[in-house]
Formats: C-alpha cells, sequence, structure tokens
C-alpha cells in the first residue's frame, strides 16, 4: 500500500514539473552593422530584392542567462526576410518550432520536419565555414540553405527553382561572383536520415516582435544521434535490472 502511495506522489510530482511553465530567457543585443554579414543575395521569390546573407553580428550587453548568451559578441543567421536588425533590441529565446515565420511567405512557424533539416545542415556542414565569417561566401551560402529549408514549399529543396529561390549574388568585395545557390544546393542534397553518434546541435530562435528573427546555437547544447530500436533496448534493459533487483529484494 505504502509503496502504491509513493508511487503516484512520484507519478504526480513528475507531470507537475513537466507542465511548469519554462521562464523564457531574454538579452538585449545590438547589432553591429558596421560588420557586413557575407554577401549580398539577389532573392527573386518569396520576395524580389537584394539581402544581406551570412552571419550577423550582434553585441549582446544584458541577459538573463548567461550559459545560454553569454554577454559579448555573438554571431546568428536571419531566419526572417520580413524584417531587418537595427539598434538595439530585447530578443527572446524560444525553440525553434516557436519561431514565427512571415504569413505571406508559408506557414505560421517552423515546423518539426524543418527543425530538423535545420540540425542536420548544421551538423553536417556549419563546420565547412571558414573563420572570417563576415567575408566568407561560405556563410553566406549556410544562410541561403537555411532561407531554402524554411520557405520552400514545392517539396524539392533547391535554392534556384521553387517558392524560394534566388538569381545569384554578390560576394562582398571579392569578385568574381561565387555561386552560392550550387553551393547551398550541395549542403541540402545531404540531409538524409541521423548517423549514430551524430551531433544534433541545441539551434533555438532569438525573436523579437519588430525586428529581424535569428537562428543561434547554443554552445555546449545539444545531444548525440541514438536510433530508437536502441533507445528502446536501453529502456527495456533499464526496466529489466530493476525487476529484478526487485525479485531480489523479495526472496532475502
Amino acid at each position: 500500500m505504502i509503496r502504491h502511495v509513493v508511487a503516484c506522489f512520484v507519478a504526480l510530482l513528475i507531470c507537475a514539473m513537466a507542465a511548469a511553465p519554462v521562464e523564457a530567457t531574454q538579452a538585449t543585443l545590438t547589432y553591429l552593422n558596421s560588420v557586413d554579414p557575407g554577401a549580398i543575395v539577389d532573392l527573386d521569390a518569396p520576395i524580389n530584392a537584394y539581402g544581406w546573407a551570412g552571419q550577423y553580428q550582434f553585441e549582446v550587453t544584458a541577459t538573463d542567462d548567461e550559459n545560454l548568451i553569454p554577454l559579448g559578441q555573438l554571431g546568428a543567421y536571419c531566419i526572417d526576410l520580413a524584417q531587418e536588425p537595427d539598434g538595439s533590441s530585447t530578443y527572446t529565446l524560444v525553440p525553434l518550432t516557436q519561431a514565427p515565420v512571415p504569413p505571406q511567405y508559408g506557414t505560421s512557424a517552423i515546423t518539426g520536419a524543418q527543425e530538423t533539416q535545420l540540425k542536420k545542415l548544421w551538423s553536417r556542414h556549419h563546420g565547412e565555414i571558414g573563420s572570417d565569417l563576415t567575408k566568407d561566401f561560405l556563410a553566406a551560402s549556410f544562410n541561403l540553405a537555411v532561407w531554402e529549408i524554411i520557405y520552400e514549399h514545392s517539396g524539392a529543396l533547391n535554392a534556384k527553382t521553387g517558392t524560394f529561390r534566388t538569381g545569384g549574388g554578390t560576394w562582398s568585395g571579392h569578385p568574381p561572383t561565387p555561386d552560392m545557390a550550387a553551393q547551398a544546393n550541395e549542403w541540402l542534397g545531404d540531409l538524409g536520415s541521423w548517423q549514430v553518434g551524430e551531433e544534433m546541435p541545441d539551434l533555438r530562435a532569438l525573436v523579437n516582435p519588430t525586428h529581424q528573427d535569428m537562428l543561434y546555437i547554443i554552445v555546449g547544447g545539444g545531444d548525440t544521434y541514438v536510433p530508437e530500436p536502441l533507445t528502446m533496448l536501453g529502456m527495456f534493459l533499464g526496466l529489466g535490472s530493476v525487476g529484478a533487483y526487485i525479485r531480489r529484494r523479495r526472496m532475502a
């Protein structure tokens, strides 16, 4: 009887902890507009405009949690084509699936499938970007691939065709222009199944209602991929060990 009461109490405690609201982490970010993100890209759809692609640079001047958003310089990638970064603003850190997508460009938020693709893209190819992110066309190509994942609704990921596409771009200060869309497509073609032991980065969104939302990684976060059958096997082995322990206690 006592064991049942304790078990029920533990179950209720776990449910209460799961249902408890998690306080959002906020930080004050100042956009360093003197640092070019990477390259100017000519977008043909869903908007016809030129825009900066690459890693945007911010200065974090205040933060609720330095473990998640440390003070100092911060790099992030644009995920919001409808707004621009400007001045100093308060951003909220949210899961990617809570990051809004401008309604005129597709769904109301990033989907779980898109989140998985973004994590694979980061895990497999972000390390290929050079250290000089402000003048590296690879950083711009990476941002282009991020936009393709979020804004493409034709079913095929191709930065040159579909509901999101680019007509090219100019690599700032470094003619001739590299083919950023071709580089983005090469990476996008490598988003197959997770591999055992592959890094699953902790990607989040920094959002602001009037300024450009950004893709951000929690340094030191994330996990490595373990296939579901192995996960289940581990759980069953754990339950088996508990059962064996209980039987031994009863025999004793």
